[in-house]
């Protein structure tokens, strides 16, 4: 398995955090290469990447992408480091015909994708979406996730800031034929995702070279819109630990501090400073409450 970890390169201008100053932060340094292997689960291809072989008792982390952004479990491993055994999973590549239009869907489709890769117990590790997609997986199979790292996310869909424009979203999805979405998603999916200003322009490309198509974009919006998991908090046993940017502007703080307050066993880490992507704006911090949580749960 080829590792996540990258050799060093520097860019013109790296990412901002909130302040607008440089962070240092490069898409090549973390993921230099997108392009992911795949494995076939559940009738679709998905991609993955894992830091290093896996040995046999492996506690695996597994790291669950945001909307839209192929590369995000590269990017957060990349910060993690090659040490821990990581791997990175992806939503399909080939979206089925059929449609996946819901979270519980896509849950199923990676936890097949887990058996299909011979992972047994697992950490999750989500951001964003991918932070719903893990709670939803702790839901669907308690017995498969032994913790939860909650990353810059939510427990419902209605907890997105500024909800016109998930609508608008999927307005666009409904209307534009499929070559004018791809049009539309390479030029403002930055800034769809909020990811303009954080990243920067010569890098952005790259995280768009397999973008979204309409029907996926679609089908992820209504699962968001349709999703609400605080009715059943409760049931989640696993310890959790919830990042949260301080000023996230996408799922505002309040949100973070709701889903840590409804999980049994959770630990909220606010990190100031930081927004929606706290994960390459202050990402050495996110790092560290990672390990320390991986190390010793949350008590």
């Amino acid at each position: 398995m080829s590792g996540i970890g990258a050799r060093p390169r520097r860019g013109r201008a790296g990412a901002r955090d909130e302040a607008g100053q440089d962070t240092g932060w490069r898409l090549a340094d973390q993921a230099p290469d997108p392009t992911l292997a795949t494995v076939r689960a559940a009738g679709v291809e998905v991609p993955w990447r894992a830091s290093r072989p896996l040995a046999a008792g492996d506690d695996a982390i597994v790291l669950l992408p945001g909307l839209g952004w192929r590369a995000t479990g590269c990017v957060v491993a990349g910060s993690l480091g090659p040490d821990l055994p990581l791997v990175a999973l992806d939503y399909p590549r080939r979206w089925p015909r059929e449609g996946l239009p819901s979270i519980a869907a896509l849950a199923g489709v990676c936890l097949a994708a887990l058996d299909a890769l011979g992972l047994g117990r697992v950490r999750l590790a989500g951001v964003s979406t991918g932070g719903m997609l893990a709670l939803r997986m702790a839901l669907d199979a308690p017995g498969r996730v032994s913790s939860l790292a909650l990353v810059s996310t939510a427990a419902w869909g209605g907890a997105v800031a500024g909800p016109a424009r998930v609508e608008a979203s999927l307005a666009l999805a409904r209307m534009l034929p499929r070559t004018g979405f791809d049009a539309f998603y390479r030029r403002l999916g930055p800034s769809l995702v909020g990811l303009r200003g954080h990243v920067p322009d010569e890098e952005r490309p790259r995280l768009w070279e397999d973008p979204m198509t309409r029907g996926k974009m679609r089908d992820l919006l209504r699962g968001i819109r349709r999703l609400d998991l605080r009715p059943r908090l409760r049931e989640i046993e696993a310890p959790a630990l919830v990042v949260h940017g301080v000023e996230d502007r996408i799922f505002p703080l309040p949100e973070a501090e709701a889903l840590a307050r409804g999980l049994p066993r959770a630990a909220l880490a606010p990190i100031e400073g930081a927004g929606h992507f706290a994960f390459v704006t202050r990402r050495a911090r996110v790092a560290d409450e990672l390990r320390r949580f991986w190390r010793g749960g949350t008590e």
